[in-house]
């Protein structure tokens, strides 16, 4: 009875090596995988090559616009949460992550622990990892209208020493130069002048050529003479 025994269990041992022949025989006759070779025993040794970064787009229910960021597969969810706060606006400890494909479909939710690892989900890079965070609203970081601003009135902004007006007043810089401004309203009537001169010569349809320093003369006729209703002023245009 032993010895019936003993024999079966050799029987069984050599079935299954016999088995297991086959199936090493049946995988051998496929391609190696990427990053597979074999070694000096002939076994395959696969190993997954990936890239270290990410380049993934940000979204939120937070804000309407979409970013663009790079972060490497070693960053723990802790970090990354952390990171998507500043970019997202949704807080860190309430914010849900999920990740989606190039064709805006769900692949999953990163949801494990604060030091799962970014590198153990499946984001590659161009997917889009939507940040969701029910205690905030879109319109609460985009509406300028709920923004507290300072304002002032030109009285009490005059009243102020340590302003740009006060500063060009005391220095009678720009407008507050009585003498320079008078000399640029000179100016400007005499070139107003000389030009209105010099369009008197010249009548609607004749011939001209026009000179500019730096480019080729260039030769037209003359299809206006006179003042514009778009362009308030005394000038005279051609």
């Amino acid at each position: 009875m032993k010895r019936e025994n003993q024999m079966n269990n050799t029987y069984i041992r050599a079935t299954d090596i016999i088995i297991f022949q086959a199936i090493v025989h049946f995988l051998a006759s496929f391609p190696l995988p990427i990053g597979a070779k074999m070694t000096d025993q002939g076994d395959a040794e696969i190993r997954v090559i990936t890239e270290d970064f990410v380049n993934v787009f940000i979204s939120s229910n937070c804000k309407s616009f979409v970013s663009e960021k790079k972060f490497p597969k070693s960053l723990t969810l802790s970090s990354l949460r952390g990171k998507l706060e500043l970019i997202s606006g949704g807080s860190a400890l309430s914010m849900r992550i999920t990740a989606f494909d190039k064709n805006d479909k769900k692949v999953c939710d990163l949801d494990g622990g604060d030091d799962s690892l970014l590198g153990s989900y499946p984001v590659d890079s161009g997917m889009r990892l939507h940040v969701e965070d029910l205690s905030r609203t879109k319109d609460e970081f985009e509406d300028l209208d709920k923004v507290e601003k300072f304002e002032l009135s030109k009285e009490e902004y005059s009243k102020r020493d340590n302003t740009v007006q006060s500063f060009l007043k005391r220095n009678k810089l720009g407008k507050y130069n009585e003498e320079e401004m008078r000399r640029i309203e000179e100016e400007k009537v005499k070139v107003e002048k000389e030009e209105e001169e010099a369009c008197q010569g010249i009548k609607a349809g004749e011939r001209c050529e026009v000179r500019v320093p730096g480019n080729m003369p260039r030769r037209g006729g003359v299809k206006f003479v006179g003042k514009v209703h778009f362009k308030p002023g005394e000038k005279l245009y051609l």
